[in-house]
């Protein structure tokens, strides 16, 4: 089996089926496209199928008529096992509903590689939601250099960084892991609790109006910027973004602090996790958290104005975390909830993604592998 390459960036669940199985070859021939009916292999039911969610009895899910056995691939998925074993038993479709780019005809291929079997003819029919998560999207100018439709991750030309010292809104590269929130501002609430702290809810208007608004231009970049100029060195896994997933602008909002502050403050606690509103199919939010030092240091914000606007929906409407000099990924959108503690965040996130390891270390290796979440911004430069 081939050693799946250094990684750093997008793992989502079923993701980079190819890093441990492309070189085998398929084993439902008799299938004449992915997912369709293969003559010549069993037939089980949705009980049959669902019997196999654990290790122990091998797992297995379905796409479309197949039946795949995945479990000899759970400790090579960079997701972890964890996540793809939320599909244990089950169809994939809603998860790949969310996570459109595992449709690629590549990705999709791979899976087949796996192939057991079929589901019996009449329990074909998945039930999942009729409405595309992505039907809301925002409107995105046509200027972007797009490298993944859904979720949505477009760069900005790099023959435009250049000419401002502010990246227009418009203009300003988007990360995002999963569909956008579209957020009611009269409903917003933003909760802060944790050690030491005394619980408290804000709305949007409080937090504009009960702490001092506080300016700071900072830059963001996605950790995974230039990663084509990577690619040239050493084949890499996740998105090919060129060099404009960068932008400067102008944040403005309430010192973290203060709001913490004003819950009691008094020290305590190791890391801050910020929790945002984008969730995947089981309910899960993205998150991500900073040491406490961080933010104590670097006048982090609760933003909710991008270059002297309300943001933009794409860059997290109505309230975003924004540490300085801390790696994009940190700075959580669509914010709903911030929490001291003394752990960092123990999400898919922080736990099994940014992180970057010596150039020796496999994929493979990278589950199990003790490195600290990626943090600083790196310094470096595109000519």
């Amino acid at each position: 089996m081939p050693s799946a390459r250094l990684a750093l960036g997008l793992l989502t669940p079923f993701a980079a089926i190819a890093a441990a199985l492309h070189s085998q070859p398929l084993v439902s021939k008799s299938a004449k496209e992915v997912g369709a009916y293969a003559p010549g292999l069993p037939d089980y039911t949705r009980a049959e199928i669902g019997a196999h969610a654990t290790v122990k009895d091998r797992v297995w899910v379905s796409y479309r008529c197949g039946v795949y056995d995945i479990t000899d691939f759970l400790e090579e998925h960079p997701g972890g096992p964890e996540k793809i074993l939320m599909g244990a038993g089950g169809p994939v479709e809603p998860f790949w509903q969310i996570y459109q780019q595992h449709t690629k005809p590549n990705i999709a291929q791979m899976l087949e590689t796996m192939r057991v079997g079929n589901v019996k003819q009449g329990e074909q029919a998945v039930h999942t939601t009729s409405q595309d998560p992505y039907a809301d999207e925002p409107v995105r100018p046509p200027v972007f250099r797009v490298v993944s439709e859904k979720p949505f991750n477009a760069e900005t030309p790099a023959e435009l960084l250049g000419d401002s010292f502010l990246t227009p809104n418009d203009l300003f590269y988007v990360r995002n892991h999963l569909p956008t929130p579209l957020v009611d501002p009269a409903d917003y609430r933003l909760e802060v609790d944790g050690v030491g702290l005394t619980p408290a809810t804000y709305t949007l208007e409080q937090l504009q109006t009960l702490f001092p608004k506080h300016c700071q231009t900072v830059t963001f970049h996605c950790a995974g910027n230039r990663r084509t100029d990577m690619n040239n060195h050493r084949p890499v896994k996740g998105l090919d973004w060129q060099a404009g997933a960068i932008g400067n602008a102008e944040w403005c909002g309430a010192r973290l602090m203060d709001v913490l502050r004003k819950s009691h403050f008094a020290g305590k606690g190791s890391h801050v996790e910020f929790q945002g509103m984008d969730m995947d199919p089981e309910g899960v939010p993205y998150a991500a958290s900073v040491p406490l030092l961080t933010v104590q240091s670097t006048d982090a914000l609760l933003a909710y104005e991008m270059n002297g606007v309300p943001l933009p929906r794409d860059h997290g409407y109505p309230v975003r975390a924004v540490v300085p000099g801390t790696v994009g990924a940190r700075a959580v959108k669509w914010l709903q909830a911030v929490t001291v503690g003394e752990e960092e965040c123990q999400g898919h996130w922080q736990q099994r993604d940014y992180k970057v390891w010596p150039s020796a270390v496999t994929m493979a290796e990278t589950l199990h592998s003790p490195a600290p979440p990626l943090q600083q911004t790196p310094v470096q430069s595109a000519i």
